[in-house]
């Protein structure tokens, strides 16, 4: 797919919805009450640090690590960092949305997401949080 027909805003509503979604599979599989941030997930004690599980018949494969996780499912590759922020502290740099956009079969490089990510920013559409990373304003009702 051509990069110039990109909504990245739209693409990064996916994006935190799709780790919204996992996270819930997480959370019932494991039957738990929430992800706690703060408590980094329960890694190791309640939630393995590292494994799969399964979702509507495929596999979701997941791993944490530092203050974020990666997700694989089928084709998708979603990588995020976590606070207790707003919207769920979902929060994300170049890197990671360029996987995702990959794994979704867009054609594009890092430097025009850099372009578009800050452009969001400027639209008032992401908030720029620091060493590199963004967080995606949704509106308190899609939190």
């Amino acid at each position: 797919m051509r990069n110039s027909k990109i909504d990245i805003y739209s693409i990064l509503q996916e994006f935190v919805a799709l780790a919204r979604k996992f996270e819930k599979a997480l959370i019932s599989h494991f039957r738990l009450e929430k992800l706690a941030n703060k408590d980094l997930y329960f890694i190791g004690t309640q939630i393995p640090k590292k494994g799969e599980i399964d979702l509507q018949g495929e596999k979701l494969m997941y791993h944490f690590h530092g203050g974020g996780c990666t997700f694989n499912y089928g084709a998708i590759h979603l990588q995020y960092q976590s606070s207790s922020e707003r919207n769920g502290g979902i929060e994300f740099s170049v890197w990671p949305i360029h996987k995702f956009l990959l794994s979704s079969s867009y054609d594009i490089d890092e430097d025009t997401i850099f372009v578009l990510l800050e452009e969001q920013v400027r639209l008032g559409n992401l908030t720029r949080i620091g060493n590199g990373y963004y967080r995606i304003n949704l509106p308190s009702r899609a939190t």
